[in-house]
């Protein structure tokens, strides 16, 4: 008599979905053309916003296999960056402004309006359409928040935007941030020095997140001594790119007015601008996300 099979177990379940889930994800996508999801969370998530109904505020997300993914498994997305800008805002006596560079569909933003009480203004800037219309339906309709479809750069232009099919967070314009395999779109730059007066005028303390997929160093030189001095803290994505131009001493500089830095797969190891700018140096494709405050 054969032995009966071994049960099914929850652990097993745990362990299988997550697996499952991501090719369910590809197969969405890509024959039966979902593109977007929505969740409706409830308060223990930090993606949860009430709505002056009384209800709650649904998330819309991409049916990708990278940020759809971790956004269901986890109700949260890139939380300890969320926790780290809620630090900082406790430092601050009073309220402050959030500046949100390649906000994708507001998954940074909308847990930052969560946690972050002190949040006066936040300014979300997303060049691409599709995911400007996710991030539209995610913030839209909150007084406090600007969201602007164009992204931000030297000086004003038009320039491809390439697109990895498979992760809607990674897109750049830096075509080798890609996968062998990629879309191709145009969007519309704004110099980001025309964006300084918006930030500027509240005269509140900003934090300041880029993450533009290789473009972020640009951006910062762009922007004038003023936005620095009023800068409390803030993360750069720093990716080791091919063909990546910007005034290296200009990006120093700016690093050089924060005396705290790390990078956040080593948050308990101080850097100094030397060590960062030695990072940079490289264009393997490595990357990481540096954390900076006063």
């Amino acid at each position: 008599m054969s032995e009966p099979p071994d049960p099914i177990t929850i652990n097993d379940v745990l362990f299988a979905f997550p697996r499952a889930f991501s090719l369910d994800l590809k197969i969405l996508r890509a024959y039966y053309g979902v593109h977007s999801l929505e969740i409706r969370h409830d308060s223990s998530s930090p993606f949860y916003l009430p709505t002056p109904e009384g209800g709650s505020k649904s998330l819309f997300v991409p049916s990708d296999s990278g940020i759809s993914l971790l956004t269901v498994l986890n109700k949260s997305y890139e939380f300890e960056k969320v926790m780290f800008f809620q630090e900082l805002a406790g430092r601050v006596t009073g309220e402050v402004t959030l500046i949100d560079i390649g906000a994708n569909v507001g998954l940074f933003s909308r847990q930052c309006l969560n946690r972050i009480g002190n949040a006066r203004f936040v300014h979300c800037y997303e060049p691409h359409p599709d995911n400007f219309e996710l991030l539209a339906r995610n913030l839209g309709g909150i007084e406090r928040v600007s969201l602007v479809n164009k992204g931000l750069g030297a000086e004003e232009s038009r320039l491809a935007f390439y697109e990895d099919p498979q992760n809607v967070g990674n897109y750049s314009l830096n075509v080798h941030a890609m996968p062998e395999r990629f879309g191709r779109t145009e969007i519309d730059i704004l110099p980001a020095h025309s964006q300084e007066e918006a930030w500027l005028s509240p005269g509140l303390p900003i934090l300041y997140k880029s993450d533009t997929q290789g473009f972020d160093e640009i951006i910062a030189t762009s922007l004038g001594d003023r936005v620095w001095q009023q800068v409390e803290g803030g993360s750069f994505e720093l990716w080791r790119l091919a063909d990546k131009q910007f005034d290296r001493e200009r990006f120093a500089r700016i690093l050089d007015v924060f005396p705290n830095k790390r990078f956040e797969k080593n948050r308990q190891q101080p850097v100094s601008t030397a060590e960062v700018m030695e990072f940079l140096s490289h264009e393997d494709n490595a990357a990481d996300d540096l954390l900076f405050w006063k």
